[in-house]
């Protein structure tokens, strides 16, 4: 009887969580895949044209350039997250106060709202009033470089990459900082006693280790 109320608690903490991810997730994505094999307006009916609109699509250059323009947003994103959570984790090891305190102000963003996050960027690149951004480069003598960076095509895309890579290295700081420091400590004793440096242990400790947690 107890295994069988167990089975009946888990389904029943399961369920709702179940539930919103079919509403929330699955059904827009099966609903996205059907209506791309109809020529549908928005209202009124749907009309069944197979492949069509994929034919349009590749044939599309604007396709083709927001393809290219999303590839460059992950490369971004991917690569702040993942690199200077890496490089703030690595330190972290090496402290030994304030652990915590450190952990805690560098996963804040993770939990602040979309529009918060938004409107503190739009405030740092603003040009009226000068944003905090264009402040610091006139303030190192490179008043040159001050622009509306939300405003010109080439530096839009960068510009609304940053805020997004930075919003979640706190939380792959703390993916990364838990994998550190649960490897094993026999193998750096080893490396020690093979005469090998903070620098060698890094790179042919840590990182292999870590790769499991990066994929």
């Amino acid at each position: 009887m107890g295994v069988i109320r167990n089975k009946k608690a888990f389904l029943a903490f399961l369920l709702p969580g179940l539930l919103f991810y079919i509403l929330a997730v699955f059904y827009p994505i099966e609903e996205s895949i059907r209506l791309s094999f109809m020529k549908w307006g928005g209202i009124g009916k749907k009309q069944f044209v197979g492949l069509q609109n994929y034919v349009t699509m590749f044939h599309d250059e604007v396709f083709y350039k927001a393809f290219f323009n999303n590839l460059i947003y992950l490369v971004i994103v991917v690569s702040m997250q993942l690199l200077i959570g890496l490089f703030f984790a690595i330190l972290l090891t090496y402290m030994t106060k304030h652990v915590t305190l450190v952990k805690t102000l560098y996963y804040v963003p993770c939990i602040i709202t979309t529009v918060a996050i938004t409107q503190l960027f739009r405030s740092m690149y603003s040009t009226e009033p000068m944003g905090l951004l264009n402040q610091i480069l006139q303030k190192v003598g490179l008043g040159g470089m001050v622009t509306s960076w939300l405003a010109k095509v080439s530096t839009v895309l960068p510009a609304v990459s940053i805020p997004e890579g930075w919003r979640f290295t706190g939380m792959y700081m703390v993916i990364f900082y838990a994998a550190l420091v649960s490897l094993d400590p026999s193998v750096y004793e080893a490396a020690k006693i093979d005469g090998a440096g903070r620098l060698k242990r890094m790179i042919y400790i840590d990182l292999p280790m870590l790769v499991p947690t990066m994929i």
